[in-house]
């Protein structure tokens, strides 16, 4: 999609009440963008990719991504954890923000079908673990 286009998309109801909501507690944008990411608290944008459908995983995602700026920031793996210990931290970490995600929906009163929402967060977890171990 032509970045001009991602700038002009409007973002479906839900969607846009999600990024209001950050927006408001945090200060944190949501653009569209080539990847997914939670830029971090100094940067103050997660970016979501223009191809998510945003009524459905888009949302979830955004939702995932939300759960993440309410925790504290990540600390340095070499100087405290060994890598296994770093990949269970991020793991429940991860864990953390998908339930977060969901608690926002619920304070939003999202119309978000929780089957669809766990069915995406566990692939997503298992994948974590998936490309952990290989």
């Amino acid at each position: 999609m032509d970045t001009r286009k991602r700038k002009t998309r409007r973002f479906p109801k839900e969607f846009r009440q999600v990024a209001n909501y950050i927006k408001e507690q945090k200060g944190i944008d949501v653009v569209l963008g080539e990847d997914t990411d939670y830029r971090g608290p100094f940067t103050r944008e997660i970016v979501i990719h223009h191809n998510y459908d945003l009524r459905n995983n888009g949302l979830y995602i955004l939702l995932f991504e939300c759960g993440k700026t309410f925790q504290s920031p990540i600390e340095d793996y070499n100087s405290k954890w060994d890598v296994r210990t770093w990949n269970m931290n991020m793991y429940y970490r991860d864990f953390t923000s998908w339930k977060t995600g969901w608690e926002i929906a619920q304070e939003l009163n999202l119309d978000v079908n929780f089957i669809y929402y766990a069915q995406y967060r566990n692939d997503y977890l298992l994948k974590y673990f998936s490309d952990k171990l290989n």
